[in-house]
């Protein structure tokens, strides 16, 4: 009956499966938006429901590992394979890519444990170099639940859940999960009312000129402080708000706040510093990202040399290359400064330095972590820092958390630091 309601919904509802809005350019499955669709359409039939229906939440461990250390066509293939391997062990069910390394089903339970294995099986004969896991957690679906959604977190919580668990590869989601499952869905549901409300707010944490120690700019980062749960951390809702496409919002958020806060430190007499705001790739990707970002600048008359747009390394892929491409092109041309994140946490940069004009690039911290004591570490930043700047891009060397790493950054010539020495995290009005 499962696959005959599948293949009902398919005319209807996938009938656009090729278009880019609802499928995975890479391994032609449906995409989160698609997926949701059609969740939705299973758990509002009762039929459905009384057939001990079951979400899968994959998660391929490691394949950022992967790509540091094989090509990016190899990271490809193995996703293409998992998710053929995937789409063949449930034929007739429904399978989706989520994410970069987020996989889902909706099936019955009927012999799950022992599809899975196998599947585990078949990726875990593909490894060499780079240990390749997958995880996968299970929630059954009661008679009486009405939100896919929350089924899917559910799944989630439970693959997470066993993510350091080396001889686990599934689990069910049981009540013990039910405090995480609580909080994952109250941060994607409270998500726009936290935004009305004004409680998520930008805290500026200050970049230091390398030679005279002065601040001369600042990174911000996003606090959200809750009623219910108190402060909440970026690790607890950023991957959430990607993997539901809301990421767009809170960054929009937070850039329309820091461009309020710029003319509020004007009418104060302080004269504001520029600022660096991280922007997810998925902006640039499900939205016009430039033009509402230029829209909001010009709303609140602030001057564009004023923000920098900051894109993490992992952002690039080949799935995604062109549309980064093309919106940093946009930026740059319209005046902004676009600053490369994390350099050196991911997969191979140097293809990226040499195909996209950034105008600063932040060196991971796992760069500065020995560099007192090691002679090569220092010799490594420093070829990379004069790499960078004969590219004509500046450089900022995070981890400067002792005034011994400090100094040494100061002598290896970079041009902007960060670090514990410069200051924490800071609200507007400490700020001011």
């Amino acid at each position: 009956m499962f696959c005959a309601y599948y293949n009902y919904m398919t005319p209807k509802i996938m009938q656009n499966i090729y278009d880019t809005e609802y499928y995975d350019s890479l391994t032609r499955l449906p995409n989160l938006q698609q997926f949701r669709i059609l969740s939705r359409q299973i758990i509002n039939s009762q039929a459905m429901r009384s057939q001990g229906m079951a979400f899968v939440y994959f998660n391929l461990k490691n394949l950022r590992d992967l790509r540091k250390t094989q090509s990016l066509q190899n990271a490809n293939m193995l996703i293409e394979i998992t998710a053929q391997t995937i789409q063949t062990t449930f034929q007739g069910r429904i399978v989706a890519r989520l994410s970069q390394e987020h996989f889902a089903v909706i099936t019955t339970n009927d012999g799950l444990p022992d599809r899975l294995e196998e599947i585990y099986d078949d990726i875990h004969a593909l490894q060499h170099d780079v240990t390749i896991d997958l995880k996968a957690g299970i929630y059954l679906l009661d008679p009486f639940d009405t939100d896919a959604d929350m089924a899917l977190d559910k799944a989630r919580v439970a693959c997470s859940s066993i993510n350091d668990k080396a001889d686990v590869h599934f689990t069910y989601y049981d009540s013990k999960l039910d405090t995480r499952s609580k909080l994952q869905s109250y941060v994607r549901e409270q998500l726009r009312s936290a935004i009305e409300a004004g409680r998520i707010s930008p805290y500026y944490q200050p970049l230091a000129d390398a030679s005279s120690g002065k601040t001369c700019c600042y990174e911000v980062h996003a606090q959200w402080q809750d009623p219910v749960y108190g402060s909440f951390s970026p690790e607890e809702y950023t991957s959430l708000l990607e993997e539901y496409h809301l990421i767009h919002e809170l960054d929009l958020c937070l850039i329309r706040q820091v461009c309020r806060n710029y003319n509020t430190l004007r009418e104060r007499g302080v004269s504001p510093l520029p600022v660096a705001v991280r922007v997810s790739k998925l902006d640039l990707i499900l939205v016009d990202m430039v033009r509402e970002i230029d829209t909001i600048l010009e709303d609140l008359k602030v001057p564009r040399s004023y923000l920098h747009i900051r894109i993490a390394e992992s952002a690039f892929s080949m799935d995604t290359d062109y549309l980064l491409g093309k919106a940093i092109g946009k930026l740059r041309g319209l005046g902004y400064e676009v600053w490369l994140d994390d350099f050196g946490s991911g997969r191979s940069s140097l293809y990226d330095l040499r195909d996209y004009p950034f105008d600063t690039v932040i060196i991971d911290r796992c760069f500065t972590a020995g560099i007192e004591e090691g002679a090569r570490s220092c010799a490594l930043l420093s070829a990379m820092i004069k790499m960078l700047k004969s590219l004509g891009m500046k450089t900022v060397v995070s981890g400067a958390d002792t005034e011994e790493i400090s100094g040494i950054l100061k002598n290896i010539g970079c041009d902007m630091k960060q670090g514990s020495c410069f200051g924490r995290p800071v609200s507007l009005e400490e700020l001011i």
